[in-house]
């Protein structure tokens, strides 16, 4: 008899030494995992400043509902009762509780407002909490919206800036073991199971949200005016290569991208390249003066409007007999400007169109830059020369074209396009400064400066940029009406026009320039970039040449009315 207690007992004893040898390790973690939670101590996402620290981008926290399904005895109570409390139908809420699995942890409403968190937290519901989470929030609205980007809900940059720089701004997230009670409340802290969270970087902007306002508001009233598809504007600073402002149009609210169409998400001033027409004009022009293959007094024969160029008829807009070299550009003659880029050899001229970065992305710190199109020199026709010389058979985009254009009026000196000036730590150090660079010596600075202070200040003062003269600041610049080509076959839409207008001041030591190119205006209100694109530009300048302190270069409200 004895035998058999003895044996149940060794069983016993034998199984408890199973337990606490064997099962120990896996009874412990099981028990650890009951008993504790792992809470992430989530990082500030940096903020986005713009050259004078005014909040472009930041994070605040807001208030969250969630629930712990395997702590929720009764879906349908639970559902009943947060239901009355959020406004939410309450299958909904039990479907989505239901729907979590193994899953200890469901978002119930995220960014729930005050009056909710407290009813909720009154009703002390087993498995229903409230956690606080990071939320990215900009103040501008839908002002530099395409440039700053969003972030998602996980505190990750998603488009733009915030995403180009996400690994500086996101930061790194921290860590806490909590000891939990049975309603998964926190009633510990373990002292040594935490690590510390990060706060992430904060980047500091060329851009200034001031002028960023002007911009946004003529952007948006000169599309408003001619009934256009889409325009996009870029104010920058010719001398350091920074963007003081950069819009697109149309506009999205970066609080609530989930409501925007791709479409209006893109930043066509980096993305888009066109054909960009009789704006393009001055960069082929002094190509040739820096050749020393024409002067701005030359005479050219414009043959009166029509011009039988092998088997192509070029055709300009006005009927132009004899014009000089500076009145071809600042006029805008197709026909000129084909007679004179043909005394380029192609490999020449695409040279210059290379150094002028037309073949290559510019390098700025924004995502999605397209390269444009420049064709290499084995694709050019015997046409191509005089194609190019007034804009066509090649793409750029606003970015491109007003970097080249910013090293006709910087003495022939090309600056790399800038939009973040420096990185900063949460603590205010300096941890990386981006300084301006120049890319290359484009031209001489004597055919830039004839280019700039004379032949395009022509175009303003008696040629078709007219509208975008200032009483106290002599501007320069160059219109173009580009036709719109179609998107999947050769030939241009038809009553379908690009309207451009590039602009610099003051002329005598030009600090500013401005590009404004509006997409599909009403032909039936407007369509040349005189009277479409060349008056917004001067409201820009006339705003933004006062706010910068930029002295005036034209005595008390005279206006120059002719060149020498």
């Amino acid at each position: 008899m004895i035998a058999i207690p003895a044996t149940v007992l060794l069983v016993l004893v034998g199984r408890l030494v199973y337990i606490q040898t064997k099962l120990s390790p896996r009874l412990l973690a099981y028990a650890e995992q009951q008993q504790t939670a792992q809470r992430v101590l989530p990082a500030r996402r940096g903020a986005i400043l713009d050259r004078c620290s005014r909040i472009l981008a930041a994070s605040h926290e807001v208030p969250g509902i969630y629930a712990d399904p395997g702590l929720i005895e009764d879906p349908s109570l639970v559902a009943a009762k947060l239901g009355a409390v959020l406004g939410m139908e309450p299958p909904a809420l039990e479907s989505k509780v239901a729907a979590a699995g193994e899953r200890r942890f469901v978002w119930i409403k995220r960014e729930a407002d005050s009056i909710e968190t407290a009813e909720v937290r009154c009703l002390n519901l087993k498995g229903i909490g409230v956690r606080m989470e990071p939320k990215r929030s900009y103040p501008m609205g839908t002002a530099l919206c395409h440039v700053l980007g969003f972030a998602g809900r996980d505190n990750q940059g998603l488009e733009g800036l915030e995403l180009l720089y996400d690994r500086w701004l996101a930061g790194e997230d921290g860590r806490q073991v909590c000891l939990m009670d049975a309603r998964r409340r926190v009633v510990w802290q373990k002292p040594d199971a935490r690590s510390t969270p990060h706060d992430g970087c904060n980047l500091v902007l060329t851009i200034d949200a001031a002028i960023q306002e002007v911009v946004e508001r003529a952007l948006a009233e000169t599309v408003a005016e001619f009934e256009a598809e889409s325009a996009v504007a870029i104010v920058t600073a010719p001398k350091t290569g920074d963007v003081l402002a950069m819009a697109s149009w149309p506009v999205y609210d970066p609080n609530h991208p989930a409501a925007a169409e791709p479409d209006a998400r893109r930043n066509r001033a980096v993305t888009d390249p066109v054909e960009p027409g009789s704006a393009f004009k001055p960069i082929p022009a002094v190509a040739l003066l820096n050749e020393g293959l024409t002067y701005p007094e030359e005479m050219i024969f414009c043959h009166h409007g029509l011009l039988q160029l092998g088997r192509r008829l070029l055709r300009d807009a006005h009927n132009f007999g004899d014009l000089t070299m500076s009145q071809v550009v600042s006029r805008s003659s197709n026909i000129g400007m084909a007679l004179l880029g043909q005394r380029m050899s192609p490999a020449t001229l695409r040279d210059y169109l290379a150094r002028f970065g037309l073949d290559e992305r510019t390098g700025i710190d924004l995502p999605g830059e397209n390269a444009g199109l420049l064709p290499a020199l084995r694709q050019w026709s015997s046409y191509t020369p005089a194609s190019i010389s007034f804009g066509q058979e090649l793409a750029v985009t606003p970015i491109q074209l007003i970097t080249a254009f910013g090293a006709i009026v910087n003495q022939g000196r090309m600056m790399k396009p800038r939009i973040v000036r420096s990185i900063l730590s949460p603590e205010g150090i300096c941890l990386e400064q981006h300084e301006p660079e120049m890319v290359r010596q484009v031209v001489g600075s004597d055919a830039a400066e004839v280019m700039s202070s004379r032949i395009l200040v022509e175009t303003v003062t008696a040629g078709s940029g007219k509208r975008a003269a200032l009483s106290k600041y002599q501007v320069l610049g160059k219109t173009g009406t580009a036709q719109v080509p179609w998107p999947d076959r050769r030939g241009y839409e038809p009553d379908a026009y690009l309207a451009s207008f590039m602009a610099a001041a003051p002329a005598s030591d030009p600090a500013v320039c401005v590009l404004v190119q509006v997409r599909k205006p009403n032909r039936q209100i407007g369509y040349y970039g005189s009277v479409v694109s060349a008056p917004a530009a001067g409201r820009i300048l006339e705003w933004t040449l006062p706010y910068l302190r930029v002295p005036p270069d034209l005595p008390g409200e005279q206006r120059l009315t002719s060149v020498p």
